[in-house]
């Protein structure tokens, strides 16, 4: 499936993601494009609770691959936020935060498959 690349007032896209990814239990990864800069963001919240605590216990990995991608990607005035279930990267230019969506992606699904 992978994250989902819209502008960041489509809303029917966003929510039409959530379901496909809630239906099959992937990670919910959303690249928010404006003009020129762009926002990641992943929520575990289209996982059941079991994947929940697959986070919860891989959370140093996951924290450190994240800020690991974020720091590849980021220009100036970017910035993130991230924990286990929440990933943040904000202000970050178009094609890198395309790029920085497919590695959480990618990242997440790694964490989760070879826990399940």
């Amino acid at each position: 499936m992978g994250h989902l690349s819209v502008k960041k007032d489509d809303i029917d896209s966003i929510n039409k993601h959530y379901e496909e990814c809630k239906k099959a239990q992937e990670p919910y990864v959303i690249c928010k494009r404006r003009r020129t800069k762009a926002d990641v963001d992943f929520d575990y919240i289209s996982f059941d609770k079991p994947v929940d605590n697959i986070l919860k216990d891989n959370r140093e990995e996951i924290v450190s691959k994240a800020i690991e991608i974020f720091n590849n990607h980021s220009s100036k005035g970017a910035k993130r936020n991230v924990s286990a279930c929440l990933i943040s990267f904000s202000n970050l230019e178009v094609n890198q935060a395309e790029q920085a969506a497919s590695e959480v992606f990618h990242m997440i699904s790694e964490v989760v498959n070879r826990s399940r």
